[in-house]
């Protein structure tokens, strides 16, 4: 069947990248109505890139690149469980380090993902030319098909 999720019989597996934003939020909300329609897994994935410039920045003050990616995730997590708990869908939670598109894609093909979603931030004109937006590496790179879901 054209255009439907996994389509073997080993389950349905939808991934959510998700952060600590209303595009995140959106991207959770999507994969969530998702997951229940289609009777899939989900995995609610986030990723800290902490580049050594930022940490470097911060040298003088007491708080290392773990405390703060910690303090990132708690933050993401906070705000993304009510929003899967508002749906009444539960996601497995799934921290990673590194570069936000690549570490989605390498975690999507190791679980065998059929579904990606991802929020558009609406990256600025410039910003878009010089560094592409994650959602649109995400679609370049992705072995599945990847939802953009926009906030509201």
């Amino acid at each position: 069947m054209e255009g439907s999720v996994g389509q073997d019989s080993r389950g349905r597996l939808i991934i959510a990248a998700v952060e600590n934003s209303d595009h995140g939020e959106a991207a959770a909300r999507a994969a969530a109505r998702y997951a229940i329609d289609l009777d899939a897994d989900l995995h609610a994935v986030h990723v800290v890139n902490l580049p050594e410039a930022i940490h470097t920045l911060f040298q003088d003050i007491p708080l290392g690149r773990e405390e703060v990616a910690a303090a990132q995730r708690a933050a993401v997590w906070e705000r993304i469980a009510p929003v899967f708990a508002a749906v009444g869908v539960s996601a497995t939670h799934v921290d990673l380090d590194g570069v936000e598109s690549e570490s989605v894609v390498d975690y999507a093909m190791s679980v065998g993902a059929d579904l990606i979603v991802v929020g558009n931030r609406h990256a600025g004109e410039l910003r878009r030319l010089f560094m592409g937006s994650t959602s649109s590496r995400i679609i370049q790179l992705a072995p599945c098909n990847v939802l953009v879901a926009a906030a509201d």
